[in-house]
């Protein structure tokens, strides 16, 4: 199993209570999966306290790259020692 760095920015860092967790898994996947239990009702929790309702799991209403590349462009999705989940709300503005 490889062992991977998490790191949470902006709402989503206030909302889980860290800015850094370590995690081992040997796929993407199984790292999202267990991203998403570590921190999906956290998030989901903060966010409705200001009204949002968040459905679904965490890839799919934040941002989230590996080694900064988002996961929707790495081909590969085997985790090697000292990967970097990158997750963040999805940016808006205008």
């Amino acid at each position: 199993m490889a062992k991977v760095t998490v790191r949470l920015y902006s709402l989503w860092q206030m909302y889980a209570g860290t800015e850094t967790a370590r995690l081992e898994a040997d796929s993407l996947a199984e790292a999202l999966n267990e991203i998403e239990d570590m921190f999906g009702a956290k998030l989901r929790e903060g966010m409705k306290a200001k009204g949002i309702v968040l459905d679904g799991k965490i890839e799919e209403f934040s941002l989230v790259l590996l080694n900064g590349t988002n996961i929707k462009q790495v081909p590969d999705t085997a985790l090697k020692d000292g990967d970097t989940i990158h997750i963040m709300p999805p940016l808006a503005g205008g």
